[in-house]
């Protein structure tokens, strides 16, 4: 299985934890990610990018600060800009947020459910999971341009 393919399967493994969707970024330098893979519902990636809310979001905030995870309720309190209470209009009402860094080299992921917070148990394993999709991504970075390439064009089409 080429290394596209893995990560594209592990991203599908990802859909029965977090109904709601996920956006996961890979590889950030600086404040850009090197792969960005979303699966929320298009009106809220929509209103998220027009309104530059990634400037004013909490889970975002969090990420460049912290590791491990963090239930989005944790951060309501932070929230001045009211994302959170924005996603949960779209049916984006409980979430987890995910951050990892190695070396120098961070990636982050937030998830979301309609239903239910996240348990103690599909937290860990979607921190095992970024965790595991940040090497398979760092290799594919460091493995070859061609690579990074197809990584980074499915990473622009992916929509769960």
């Amino acid at each position: 299985m080429s290394d596209e393919n893995s990560v594209q399967k592990a991203l599908n493994d990802l859909k029965p934890l977090a109904p709601k969707g996920f956006a996961l970024a890979f590889q950030i330098d600086f404040t850009t990610p090197t792969f960005l893979f979303q699966s929320y519902p298009e009106d809220w990636i929509r209103q998220y990018s027009e309104n530059g809310l990634v400037m004013s979001d909490p889970t975002v905030a969090w990420c460049f600060e912290n590791e491990g995870f963090v239930r989005w309720s944790a951060l309501a309190p932070t929230d001045t800009a009211g994302v959170l209470r924005q996603a949960a209009d779209h049916g984006l009402q409980y979430g987890l947020t995910c951050s990892v860094l190695v070396g120098t080299q961070r990636s982050f992921a937030s998830f979301a459910r309609d239903d239910r917070e996240f348990t103690i148990e599909e937290a860990d394993a979607l921190l095992n999971a970024v965790t595991e999709l940040h090497n398979q991504t760092a290799k594919i970075k460091a493995s070859s341009a061609k690579a990074t390439l197809a990584l980074q064009k499915m990473s622009s089409t992916f929509s769960g």
